[in-house]
């Protein structure tokens, strides 16, 4: 294939699926594809939240959270086990806890994924 062909860039999102194709280089899915896709997900037991992910070899992965989605800056590394910027030599999944508060509405988060 062409790097000059439209729809090329690394900032395209071939298959609709929202995730530009660095995003699915990065999180090894295909970018031609939109079933695959790399997820989060959350389970809770008790009075601890998990977020789920798969961690991809080579890859830094840093789970984020808010409690005030309009304020950009609100985003803060969760101090957690599990959630120190590193890179594995393998892919495994991901579980990083986070208590649960009770005094936030709601915590949203994101992870930061990134190449050495």
């Amino acid at each position: 294939g062409s790097t000059n062909a439209w729809g090329a860039g690394p900032d395209e999102d071939y298959d609709g699926d929202r995730d530009s194709a660095y995003l699915e280089y990065l999180n090894n899915t295909n970018p031609k594809l939109a079933s695959s896709r790399w997820r989060l997900s959350r389970l809770a037991i008790g009075s601890t939240f998990y977020v789920l992910f798969n961690r991809i070899a080579n890859r830094g992965y840093e789970l984020e959270f808010t409690a005030d989605l309009g304020n950009p800056d609100a985003w803060k590394p969760l101090d957690s086990p599990g959630n120190s910027p590193s890179f594995s030599s393998g892919d495994y999944p991901a579980f990083v806890p986070d208590a649960i508060h009770s005094d936030e509405q709601s915590r949203l988060y994101r992870i930061r994924v990134y190449e050495r």
